[in-house]
């Protein structure tokens, strides 16, 4: 076992998406009524990784799937063709669990895009019908830090490392990806 202090920072715009979990109170509530057309001014609020106490944050696992995606592309040697990608699935865990960007909870947001954290709108297509979705972005240079543990000794450390690059040019993290949240690693610190 050994763990690695990582640093990324990103090269293009990183979206979020978080998929709304009702609180425990409103899942016995039933359903609500909506009367009249759909306020969506609102909803990035919903869409926005947000600790009321730690601020704006990443989840540690959108890096922990981006790491397994990349690692298909690497083969183990003399496993006939087998890749780090269920090494990476059962040995790689990062911590903490909420990645903080330094960022209090936003009271509100524009679509300023000099700004770090901004709005991003563009349209998409859900269930054939194309609707403008707004979204939170962080423009490129955002920075992250976490430690990544690594359970077993046999997922080489420069492996290791290899692979977080690749998931960091290739993969990315976040909404819309790969064409956003893609980012590259600037520290990579093994410790025993």
């Amino acid at each position: 076992m050994y763990q690695v202090n990582v640093k990324v920072q990103g090269t293009s715009v990183m979206l979020q998406h978080r998929f709304p979990i009702p609180t425990y109170e409103e899942m016995g509530s039933g359903g609500t009524k909506s009367t009249g057309a759909k306020d969506y001014r609102e909803e990035w609020r919903q869409s926005l990784y947000v600790d009321d106490k730690n601020g704006v944050y990443q989840p540690a696992n959108h890096f922990e799937l981006a790491m397994v995606k990349a690692a298909v592309n690497f083969k183990v040697t003399g496993k006939r063709g087998k890749s780090y990608k269920d090494m990476v699935s059962a040995n790689v865990v990062i911590d903490p669990e909420k990645i903080l960007f330094g960022i209090e909870n936003p009271k509100d947001l524009d679509t300023d895009a000099d700004k770090p954290l901004y709005l991003d709108l563009r349209p998409v297509v859900i269930q054939r019908a194309r609707v403008v979705r707004i979204r939170p972005a962080f423009k490129p240079g955002w920075e992250l830090e976490f430690t990544i543990n690594v359970l077993d000794n046999e997922l080489p450390a420069n492996m290791l490392q290899d692979i977080l690059v690749l998931a960091g040019k290739t993969v990315g993290i976040g909404d819309y990806r790969p064409k956003f949240g893609r980012f590259s690693v600037v520290k990579f610190d093994v410790v025993k």
